[in-house]
């Protein structure tokens, strides 16, 4: 969790335009992190336990560029 302040001097966090407006209207930015590949403002939809999601496969992994990464992941 990062203040907006600080979220928004992370430079490609907000890789979206949508992204970006939603950074601009937190007042608290939960920033998510794997490991040295990535770091993003996290936008996405919550769940209360991670067995609401089920069982995750993945499916494949692009490189697409030094920065840029796509993963494709099955939910069961």
């Amino acid at each position: 969790m990062l203040s907006r302040g600080e979220a928004s001097k992370i430079e490609g966090l907000a890789r979206t335009a949508p992204g970006a407006e939603l950074l601009n209207r937190l007042d608290i930015a939960r920033v998510v992190g794997i490991g040295d590949m990535d770091l993003q403002l996290d936008g996405g939809t919550h769940v209360a336990n991670t067995g609401e999601i089920g069982r995750l496969e993945l499916i494949g992994f692009e490189n697409k560029g030094s920065r840029r990464k796509r993963i494709e992941i099955s939910v069961e």
